[in-house]
């Protein structure tokens, strides 16, 4: 039985065997491996030569994927439809916020009102030219906050009868997404208000700071609120009688109109007034709160 065995392994051409079982297991084998293969000398290679072919046989063909260009109009209706959607989804619940806003604070009177500025607008335009602020970057949140003793608050506050006319009245970007400047802009103007008791008080220019800060910033395609302040600081910026804002009409930023460095800055605003050289304001560093402050109501 085991001379049959290795005989068979070795080769196919051996004579018939009284051995009925090993007869049995050479049948066997021949028919696993093939009938119609001529005899090698090589067993070994034989055998492997003959998994192969029977693996290659029935190996299925690869199928033929699409070519970009055969996927790309369906491609392109679906993020259409998936951007509908989303359009339509953010619309009602912008909406739907505002109106639960109104019903608990009816006082303050915000509600969903109909503006015949914005008529003809799609949402996609509005968000595009009527905000404009990306969100902080990880270094600014992750910044540490001041450490501020627990304070007492009133129960009420405002800021126009805490300081009546220093601070700037809303303004009106127009149809250029640069909230980022214009927030960044009246926080510092109301600063210089506040602590020089109205010494100071200066509107200072939102256009400044959207023609003239482009590291990072998108101008009218949106920008960083702390990337702005940054510049107020190291930079600095001019009044708004200086440098008027002109892209709430033209919807882009334009080119800078004036000089960045203090050694390049002339006496000649984009405006066509004159002023000192060194007539630029600067703020002081960035700060973060904490959230987590213990306070009391009077």
């Amino acid at each position: 039985m085991f001379r049959g065995t290795f005989a068979r392994t070795k080769t196919h051409t051996r004579k018939p065997s009284s051995d009925s079982q090993s007869d049995m297991f050479r049948g066997t084998y021949a028919r696993t491996k093939t009938h119609r293969r001529k005899p090698s000398s090589d067993s070994q290679s034989d055998m492997f030569r003959g998994t192969y072919a029977r693996t290659k046989t029935h190996t299925r063909k690869p199928r033929r994927r699409k070519k970009n260009e055969e996927t790309k109009p369906f491609n392109t209706r679906r993020r259409k439809q998936i951007a509908n959607f989303a359009y339509l989804w953010l619309k009602l619940d912008v909406i739907d916020h505002i109106e639960r806003i109104a019903k608990v604070t009816q006082d303050i009177r915000w509600w969903a009102g109909n503006f015949s500025d914005l008529w003809g607008m799609t949402l996609d335009e509005g968000t595009r030219y009527r905000l404009g602020t990306f969100r902080l970057n990880r270094k600014a949140v992750d910044m540490t906050p001041l450490g501020l003793e627990d304070v007492t608050l009133p129960l009420r506050f405002d800021a126009r009868e805490k300081w009546p006319g220093l601070l700037l009245p809303i303004q009106d970007q127009g149809n250029c997404g640069s909230s980022w400047a214009h927030s960044s802009i009246a926080v510092a103007s109301d600063r210089f208000a506040i602590e020089s008791k109205g010494l100071v008080k200066a509107k200072l220019s939102a256009q400044h700071l959207i023609s003239c800060h482009q590291d990072g910033q998108l101008g009218c395609e949106g920008g960083h609120v702390d990337r702005a302040w940054w510049f107020m600081r190291h930079v600095g910026v001019v009044t708004d009688e200086c440098y008027p804002y002109s892209s709430g009409y033209l919807t882009f930023a334009g080119p800078c109109r004036i000089a960045i460095n203090e050694t390049d800055r002339s006496n000649v605003c984009p405006s066509g007034t004159v002023y000192k050289a060194d007539q630029s304001f600067h703020v002081t560093p960035a700060y973060r709160m904490r959230a987590d402050v213990s306070i009391s109501v009077m």
